[in-house]
């Protein structure tokens, strides 16, 4: 570890992430940062997880500035290492995004397109916005557990559809398409999850929940509008799809592809900045495209997991953004 803190970019690169011109895109980048002169040093990360690890060490060596190179699920671990990490305050850290992932929705929300390599474009002429951070957190056997998350979170049937679009992802490659082919699978079979959701406004709604996604900002699923989040006004936007029949299904396409899902008549919103959430069996999440699989913690320990609570939290990193 060093107190030396350095203006030197870390670049944290996923390998695995993105389509076929990954390479040829990453050797653009690379000339590019050269042409301009931008000093970096490079991480690569080599499994699942591995951006957190590196994130940590990145900080411990006296580097501030971050530039990831992947998805939305890359973006994930790095802010989960500069939360997590012990050495500096999350807000002296800058987070510069180049997404080269399957969705690419975190990026989408500030008008990036996906294999974006102009990297002048960001660090040169970029302009810094602070944004906000949120956390899943809920407890099983004495043990808490959490994860942060940038962009959103999903469960029911949004969660199921991502954990097919990771699955695909390995056969295929990243292409966005996947989550609406995942989607189209999923939404004809998938089975409701009877839940109460409270925010700390005294709102209180029980239902037969079929699917849900909590925005930080607006996207997921690869440009899909389930939400109206703003990362920068502390607040949570959270979109709660009730029990569908098949009508509604058919209406639930045509809102969702139309961005305004959460003004159907079969959804709940939510806008706070604190949910808590009750159901009567432990859930699949996922956390800007990161499964996080509570039913996994009952099997090794045979208890359900009941209560989970997220909450934003205010301008807590700054991104650089075009």
């Amino acid at each position: 570890m060093t107190n030396n803190v350095t203006d030197i970019w870390a670049v944290i690169k996923n390998p695995t992430s993105g389509f076929r011109s990954k390479n040829k895109d990453w050797q653009t980048i690379v000339a590019r940062m050269k042409d301009y002169g931008i000093e970096y040093i490079l991480y690569e990360t080599e499994f699942a997880g591995h951006a957190i690890e590196l994130t940590r060490k990145i900080l411990g060596e006296g580097y501030r500035r971050l530039l990831v190179v992947g998805g939305d699920g890359t973006l994930n671990e790095v802010v989960n290492g500069i939360m997590t990490s012990q050495i500096c305050n999350s807000i002296d850290v800058t987070l510069a995004l180049l997404p080269h992932g399957t969705g690419n929705d975190w990026g989408r929300y500030w008008g990036m397109k996906r294999g974006e390599t102009d990297i002048a474009k960001i660090i040169n002429n970029g302009r810094i916005v602070v944004v906000d951070i949120c956390m899943l957190s809920f407890g099983a056997n004495g043990k808490s557990y959490s994860r942060y998350f940038i962009n959103g979170i999903g469960f029911g049937l949004d969660a199921k559809v991502c954990l097919i679009t990771n699955k695909l992802k390995d056969i295929f490659g990243g292409h966005h398409w996947l989550y609406t082919f995942a989607l189209l699978f999923s939404v004809f079979t998938h089975k409701v999850r009877k839940c109460t959701i409270s925010d700390c406004n005294g709102k209180t709604e029980k239902m037969s929940l079929f699917s849900a996604s909590i925005g930080n900002a607006c996207y997921s699923g690869g440009g899909l509008k389930q939400t109206d989040g703003i990362p920068t006004d502390g607040l949570l936007f959270g979109t709660f799809i009730k029990r569908l029949t098949f009508t509604n299904i058919v209406k639930g396409f045509s809102a969702l592809f139309s961005g305004k899902l959460w003004e159907a008549p079969f959804c709940e919103v939510f806008i706070t900045d604190k949910l808590h959430i009750e159901t009567e069996r432990s859930l699949l999440m996922e956390t800007d495209g990161v499964m996080v699989d509570a039913r996994e913690i009952t099997r090794q320990t045979g208890k359900e997991i009941n209560e989970y609570d997220i909450k934003l939290m205010p301008s807590r990193i700054r991104m650089l953004i075009p």
